[in-house]
């Protein structure tokens, strides 16, 4: 079929330069004497590529010849079955899919501990949390990818996702078997345009999915009409150089019920924040914590359908940097309970990984998920440990009185979790800062030691010791300080151990 190059550019002329990331300085001449011979070629050809006229008409050519005709990959996109663009620069979706880059054992550790710590956390307030897990399009699509994945076996990251959440004990959702069954009728993430999210119609689905789901618990949540309050519309958009492209965008209705603006400054997280309130319903609220899926893309702008179903709206980007969740929540409840909390994250993200940074979440996560280990708080079963050193607590106040050369040793070993981790965690009142020191020796039978640190005062403290999966664990600690010490109440985990 003969390429129609005049209708070609005729459809990019509409493409800004902006698009073409052209904000840029042109490259200079390279000067012969200060340049070494073998990075000639590379500079020269910058020099010409930047004094060629009607760049902004070039480049389209250049890519077009390239990847449509040469069949040779750029760099920011991958090109798969049928002409199918996937996104490998921003995030390696394809080298994910295919393995090539591993879905890391700290990540599988740490979004099982954060999305078991949310659920603790929530769960000691008697909030329901929703954890809804998004496919790459190189998973829903795995029949798209470029011809040579057959070639290598591989595990995605969104199989190691769910394995791992599966062992935290809690509800949560993968989307792609339920997405699967749309996919062949429509598309649910386009061919070039933002082809690293999904469009309008997986947008649809995914909120008849969620709010149906959260329905079965509370009816405020049950699915608002299709065509009445909410639509889809078809938009002719530009994806740089590569072209246009028919695609499906959301837009809400009866606008003029709801009103939303930036939520203030110390309820914030990362990214987009938004709080609306519909006056056309008289109760409930909800918070929903998102990817770029739900926040930014095809006209939902961190607001989707679910304003409709709810008098207080909250919907940020899951997004957290170094602040702890559990402070952020706390914060925000004093704006209102939510009758329900939803977070979701595609695959490629590598989950969220709020335990990072946030103790309190570890803690609910390991408290939750029965993790072996030691855990001292007010409520600690001392019958369980030995004491060298260590006067046993006072009944009234909680208190421990530590000598010099002290030993608190669990009586009986512990076993390890399935990724090698037992923990030591709790909270205590120390009377200096000071060091402690925990000896652990595994099947090995070699004793081994790590220390951390305890400010003075009161402090939550988490530790993980990872050895070989499953195996069993005797622990001991040591405080170095000598002094008196007090075991204390965490709140969260006497609310919870109420619930539970």
């Amino acid at each position: 079929m003969p390429i129609l190059w005049d209708q070609y550019f005729k459809d990019r002329q509409d493409i800004p330069l902006a698009m073409i990331l052209e904000n840029r300085a042109l490259a200079d001449a390279p000067y012969f004497q200060s340049t070494p011979w073998k990075d000639l070629p590379q500079l020269w050809d910058r020099y010409l590529r930047d004094r060629i006229p009607f760049r902004e008409l070039f480049m389209p050519g250049y890519v077009f010849t390239y990847e449509k005709l040469l069949r040779t990959n750029v760099s920011e996109y991958v090109t798969g079955a049928g002409d199918e663009l996937f996104m490998n620069h921003a995030a390696p979706v394809v080298n994910a899919a295919l393995g090539i880059i591993p879905y890391p054992e700290q990540a599988k550790e740490h979004i099982r501990l954060t999305a078991a710590g949310k659920h603790a956390y929530f769960q000691s307030k008697g909030i329901p949390y929703y954890l809804f897990l998004a496919p790459d399009k190189s998973t829903l699509y795995h029949e798209l990818l470029p011809f040579y994945a057959g070639w290598i076996s591989h595990t995605n990251w969104y199989t190691e996702q769910v394995s791992t959440l599966q062992k935290a004990n809690i509800r949560f959702h993968p989307l792609n078997d339920y997405l699967g069954q749309f996919k062949d009728h429509e598309r649910l993430y386009d061919v070039m345009f933002d082809n690293c999210h999904w469009n309008g119609n997986a947008l649809k689905h995914a909120y008849d999915y969620m709010a149906g789901t959260l329905a079965k618990d509370n009816a405020a949540f049950r699915p608002v009409a299709y065509g009445e309050y909410y639509s889809l519309e078809d938009r002719k958009v530009v994806m740089s150089v590569y072209g246009s492209e028919d695609t499906e965008f959301i837009r809400l209705k009866h606008t003029d019920n709801f009103s939303c603006s930036e939520l203030p400054m110390q309820y914030r997280s990362d990214g987009y924040n938004k709080i609306c309130t519909n006056n056309a319903v008289l109760k409930s609220s909800l918070w929903f914590f998102s990817d770029s899926y739900f926040g930014e893309t095809h006209g939902s702008y961190g607001v989707t359908p679910f304003v409709h179903n709810v008098h207080t709206y909250i919907h940020r980007h899951y997004g957290m940097g170094t602040k702890p969740f559990t402070a952020l929540a706390d914060e925000t409840l004093k704006l209102g309970r939510p009758d329900a909390v939803i977070e979701e994250y595609v695959e490629r993200m590598g989950g969220t990984q709020h335990s990072l940074y946030d103790p309190k979440l570890r803690i609910l996560g390991d408290y939750w998920m029965k993790t072996g280990g030691i855990f001292l708080d007010h409520k600690t079963d001392l019958s369980v440990f030995s004491f060298r050193n260590i006067d046993r607590p006072d009944p009234a106040s909680g208190e421990i009185s530590v000598q010099a050369d002290s030993r608190l040793t669990l009586n009986a070993p512990v076993a390890a979790d399935d990724l090698g981790r037992v923990v030591v965690m709790g909270k205590l009142n120390t009377p200096a800062n000071t060091a402690v020191k925990i000896f652990y020796r595994d099947e090995t039978g070699t004793e081994k030691a790590l220390d951390f640190g305890i400010a003075q005062g009161s402090q939550l403290f988490h530790e993980t010791i990872h050895v070989k999966p499953f195996s069993k664990v005797n622990l001991s600690l040591q405080f170095l300080t000598p002094g008196k010490y007090r075991l204390e109440k965490i709140q969260e985990i006497d609310d919870l151990r109420e619930r539970m």
